[in-house]
């Protein structure tokens, strides 16, 4: 699982949800007789605020589009006499550092309640001929005979089936459509508890938050449970024989049970750093556990830096997202949550940590953290390599991002699990970097980078050679070994920490949220196009060499991942920056590094020669934390 870093941006999730009806036509009432209204709310979990909604009929034409409110709700009112069913309904936006696009299908013409949520996404992948939702919309010429009635009530009728268990324990009948059924609480009961992700290429992982509670955040080497993950092959529809490993959870348990924790929160940042460290101190305190320990930082370390961060003045908190679910001992309940919140200017603040019912000593759900001295996490990378000067080596590569916090305290980590080499990776410390850099045959770490390559693809389809001195940070797995790396893997983190520290070892297990995509999947991934100004910038003849600091740039694509970081790799470390929601560029100032000058600017004259690395990259990632990397290089 990954334990991220306020500073990591790791990997949030969006909500999308339904449609409710209202309008004329003969449906729920308004309008005219040649009027249909679509209309609910966008939610997988918490709402999708400021989504894009799109509705597309038969003839590929644009129906309309709306944008959904701070609650995911939307309306759309269209002219029956102008379009013609089915109907593809596409929304696009974020939560958090998370970008977000979900799908889902309406048959028949007139007013309806149309749900927009991961579950839809899922049975509009089973009605794409390409098993990617997202190419209904551009297939609707030849897709449109899938989209009857009742072949998409069949694909329904197998999820109610399949999540039968986690639909009594949220409230939900057998007779309540996962498609069409008015979105209310029951529904986003229901998805705080299931996770169900579908691949480009049309593969479906299902988990349920009960089917992967494992207590296994302690230092112990003993092999925690494995959790329960159905995968279903392209086209496989799910049934009543995946429900064993979807379990309900033993007590009814969604976000709405962290409302207060987030209302206390959204009390603490309402006013200025001044009311937060005097008349709002209490709080700011109330939210967390006097014991709290997350990452090795405990309260005060966790929050002081949002509190005393005048940027944070009226931030708000979005509800939270249940990650897994460890302890399902009523009463007593520990869930891995995120808690995300949106600055006034753009810039999302986000931290994944631990929630109890009634810790020792408390009362409600409060914030514990996950008990770890340090930060470690295992995500799953996609990612698009541009070498301006060299297009020969341009491609794509899938691997994983094996994380740990640098710390003084550490002298070493290995970290072994699917995908990896039997013996495992190495991480050492390295000065400049923010994070343990994976070692090479020497033993020491000569770059700022803990992604392991599990396959590299150039563009024309060749596999990628890399050189002899980065040869240790790539293997080569073919398409099925990568597939078969499920959600909810295990990773096994062998931490060695210094003598100075008291010596000994410490083991984290983490758990990967989503499997690496294949290079299959990769390639239908839509990515950021970076602007001429940046790629002047590592261009042999124009190349940046220091001075003012570098404004990277570039465009968004329709419904590609928006970038949430922006980063600069140089010869003597890694500077990176926050990318406040929907801009296309920023400045990357130097710090903490031995090529910074003040200011925020670099010494002239940076080394861009020989081996050196010279990177600019963007990074973004979808609602399960895989995190989509963009990168010039020269």
């Amino acid at each position: 699982m990954n334990y991220s870093l306020l500073s990591k941006h790791v990997a949030g999730l969006a909500m999308l949800g339904v449609l409710a009806a209202c309008g004329g036509g003969g449906g729920a009432g308004g309008g005219t007789a040649s009027t249909a209204t679509f209309s609910g709310t966008a939610a997988v979990g918490a709402p999708l605020p400021g989504g894009k909604v799109v509705v597309t009929d038969a003839t590929g034409a644009t129906v309309g589009n709306a944008t959904t409110g701070a609650d995911g709700s939307y309306t759309l009112s269209f002219d029956l006499a102008k379009f013609s069913a089915p109907f593809v309904i596409t929304v696009t936006g974020a939560v958090g550092d998370a970008s977000i696009q979900l799908v889902s299908v309406q048959p028949t013409s007139g007013s309806a309640t149309v749900n927009i949520t991961p579950i839809t996404h899922a049975i509009a992948a089973l009605l794409s001929s390409t098993g990617n939702p997202a190419d209904l919309v551009a297939n609707i010429a030849t897709d449109k005979g899938n989209l009857t009635a009742a072949n998409i009530n069949a694909k329904e009728q197998g999820f109610r089936d399949a999540l039968a268990a986690n639909m009594t324990a949220a409230g939900l009948t057998a007779s309540d459509n996962l498609l069409s059924g008015a979105f209310n609480a029951k529904f986003d009961k229901l998805l705080d508890n299931v996770r169900i992700e579908v691949t480009t290429s049309g593969e479906i992982h299902m988990s349920s938050s009960a089917g992967a509670a494992v207590d296994d955040l302690g230092n112990s080497w003993t092999t925690p449970a494995a959790a329960k993950t159905v995968v279903l092959a392209k086209g496989t529809v799910p049934s009543a024989t995946n429900a064993a490993n979807l379990p309900a959870p033993a007590t009814s348990i969604g976000i709405d049970s962290l409302e207060a924790t987030r209302l206390a929160l959204n009390a603490c940042f309402a006013g200025t750093v001044a009311t937060r460290n005097g008349s709002g101190s209490a709080a700011c305190a109330n939210v967390a556990s006097s014991s709290y320990l997350n990452d090795g930082r405990d309260r005060t370390q966790e929050f002081s830096g949002w509190i005393n961060d005048a940027g944070n003045d009226s931030m708000q908190f979005q509800k939270p997202e249940i990650l897994r679910q460890l302890s399902t001992i009523p009463n007593h309940e520990r869930l891995i949550v995120r808690l995300s919140a949106k600055r006034s200017d753009g810039l999302n603040r986000e931290i994944i940590t631990v929630a109890e019912n009634n810790p020792a000593g408390t009362t409600g759900w409060t914030l514990v953290g996950n008990q770890r001295l340090y930060a470690t996490f295992v995500n799953a990378v996609a990612s698009k390599r541009i070498n301006v000067n060299f297009h020969s080596v341009d491609r794509y590569e899938t691997g994983l991002n094996l994380y740990v916090n640098d710390n003084a305290a550490i002298d070493s980590v290995v970290v072994t699990g699917p995908g990896l080499p039997a013996s495992g990776m190495t991480l050492k410390r390295l000065a400049g970097c923010e994070y343990l850099g994976i070692a090479d045959g020497t033993g020491t770490a000569p770059y700022c980078t803990a992604y392991y390559h599990l396959r590299s693809i150039k563009f024309d389809g060749i596999a990628f050679t890399p050189s002899a001195a980065s040869a240790y940070l790539f293997t080569t797995l073919t398409e099925a070994e990568i597939s078969a790396i499920k959600p909810l893997d295990l990773y096994k983190f062998v931490i060695t920490q210094t003598p100075a520290s008291g010596g000994g070892t410490l083991t984290y297990w983490n758990r990967l949220r989503s499997r690496p995509l294949t290079i299959e999947e990769i390639a239908r991934v839509k990515f950021v196009d970076f602007t001429p100004s940046s790629i002047a910038m590592v261009t042999n003849a124009t190349m940046y060499t220091g001075g003012a600091a570098p404004t990277l740039s570039w465009t968004v694509p329709d419904n590609a991942p928006r970038p949430y970081l922006a980063s600069f790799f140089h010869e003597n470390g890694k500077d990176s920056i926050g990318v406040p929601t929907g801009s296309n560029s920023v400045t990357i100032p130097c710090s903490g590094n031995t090529d910074c000058t003040t200011g925020g600017s670099y010494k002239t004259g940076l080394n861009t020669g020989g081996a050196v690395q010279y990177v600019f990259q963007t990074i973004a990632r979808n609602q399960f934390d895989t995190q989509i990397f963009t990168n010039l290089s020269k």
